[in-house]
């Protein structure tokens, strides 16, 4: 089932960063680590609920978030990621997951999200002690764009 929300996330990764976004990405190999360290990057968290449950975080540098934000908004320079930039972050955020769980929904797998959070500062470490994260690294020029995925099975079908 991982198989399925990985490749999921690499597709959707794949179509919205180059055609919404305009920003040409190389997927590196994906892997396993046991947490998401935010230097001084952004993370944005959404919830997992349903017959999976779990968090993805999507962490970006300031310089690739700017440029994801100016990219959006038709090359308009970026000084500051202010309120707007970081809802125009979120909205990104939503549209590579939800396309992501559109193709997961067709193999039986139902899945809602909760509203995404933001989070940036210095030296933020997001620790899971039960799970693994699965970290697929896109890489945007010297940047990279992790989404990574923190995934359970939820025992209660009933959902």
């Amino acid at each position: 089932m991982d198989d399925i929300i990985i490749n999921a996330l690499i597709k959707s990764g794949q179509e919205i960063f180059s055609q919404a976004i305009r920003l040409f990405v190389e997927i590196e190999e994906p892997y396993i680590k046991k947490e998401v360290e935010l230097k001084d990057d952004i993370g944005i968290i959404t919830g997992l609920s349903g017959n999976l449950k779990g968090q993805i975080i999507i962490k970006l540098s300031e310089s690739i978030s700017k440029k994801i934000v100016s990219s959006i908004l038709n090359d308009i320079p970026i000084a500051e990621l202010d309120a707007s930039c970081v809802k125009i972050l979120c909205d990104m955020n939503n549209m590579l997951i939800c396309n992501a769980i559109s193709d997961i929904y067709n193999t039986g797998i139902a899945i809602d999200l909760s509203i995404p959070a933001l989070i940036y500062g210095q030296d933020i470490k997001y620790i899971v002690s039960d799970e693994v994260i699965y970290c697929i690294p896109f890489k945007a020029g010297n940047d990279i764009i992790e989404v990574n995925i923190i995934l359970k099975d939820n025992d209660d079908k009933n959902l």
